[in-house]
Order: structure tokens, then sequence, then C-alpha cells
């Protein structure tokens, strides 16, 4: 075959990106939203959380949470009624390391 030559077979590169080791999961719904949504955590160890919202270029539009919150199953609910139409990111910091959700206003 004359693209024999694309088949690098497998192999495993490096990025230099450490795995999530502070949240086991964080989810968002629901998502696409109008009036409200809920954000789901599941930390590994009681830990300090602080969540804001910020529009596309960055500028933080709304502090969500700032505080200490235990280990385990947690929901915040953030309120999108006074915001445009749009998209948004929720940006989850625990214990200084972020994690970056996507949410979309309609």
């Amino acid at each position: 075959d004359k693209n024999e030559w694309l088949n690098l077979g497998y192999f495993q590169i490096s990025t230099g990106i450490a795995d999530n080791i502070f949240v086991a999961d964080a989810n968002i719904f629901p998502n696409p939203t109008s009036d409200a949504t809920t954000l789901s955590l599941n930390i590994k160890n009681a830990s300090k959380v602080k969540v804001t919202l910020t529009d596309v270029i960055g500028n933080t539009v709304m502090q969500v949470c700032d505080k200490n919150m235990d280990g385990g199953n947690s929901t915040i609910s953030i309120s999108t009624k006074n915001l445009s139409n749009g998209m948004y990111f929720c940006v989850i910091n625990v214990d200084g390391k972020s994690i970056t959700k996507k949410i979309i206003k309609n």
C-alpha cells in the first residue's frame, strides 16, 4: 500500500501533563442551560475550593464558591439568569490546582 509509511503503530508520548489527582469527577448539568446549572464535584480529600465563571476572554463574571469542602460528592448551584447568552468557563480551583469546564448559556 502506498500509504504504509503513515502507519506508525502504537506508541506513547509523554505530554508532561499530570493526571488530575485532586478531583475524581466534575460535571455541569444541564449544559446548555438557561437560568441555572449545577456543578457536581467529587473531591478526593477535604480541600479549599474556589469556583469562578469567566467569559471567553478570561474576565471573571461571577464568584460562585470560595470555601473549605469535605472530600466526597458535593453539588454547587450556579445561577446563570443574569448572564448574556454565550459561552463561559467554569474554573474549579482545588487547593491551588485548576480544571476548567465549558458552560453554554442559551
